[in-house]
């Protein structure tokens, strides 16, 4: 996230893969799960470990957002989305996700956080937008 700010993350949107690839094969992300951090590397699973279902079906349209609400709210300054492979449908896992965030500073401006591309196969996949990420507008996936 910008700065050493700690923010609060009350929830995710989850559109499809976009660039027209695979459009016809049954690919979901049926559950997501998160994971918080104040160092960026030392992680705790947010809520337990709990597992927030998408709605999201194989043939949802690309432009189609779900939007999931994280209760309760994440605290922290490094945020990752955790999808495994019992918690999607089809041979890959792929989307584009924004996380929605208010700094919890004193400020009242929400920040969206950069949309990413998701790809992993069968695997835990942890995704963290860090400081450097924003700035140079990369992800680590």
């Amino acid at each position: 996230m910008p700065g050493d700010k700690n923010f609060e993350v009350s929830s995710m949107s989850l559109k499809r893969r976009a660039d027209g690839c695979c459009g016809n094969q049954q690919r979901q992300i049926n559950a997501v799960s998160f994971e918080t951090s104040q160092d960026g590397s030392t992680w705790t699973p947010h809520n337990g470990g709990e597992w927030y279902k998408t709605g999201q079906v194989w043939n949802d349209n690309v432009e189609l957002e779900r939007r999931i609400n994280i209760e309760p709210p994440m605290i922290g300054k490094f945020f990752r989305v955790v999808i495994d492979k019992d918690h999607k449908g089809g041979p890959e896992i792929q989307g584009r996700f924004d996380l929605w965030a208010v700094e919890t500073d004193g400020s009242e401006s929400v920040v969206q956080v950069q949309s990413f591309m998701s790809n992993a196969v069968q695997q835990k996949l942890p995704t963290t937008v860090s400081n450097q990420d924003l700035a140079t507008g990369k992800s680590q996936i």
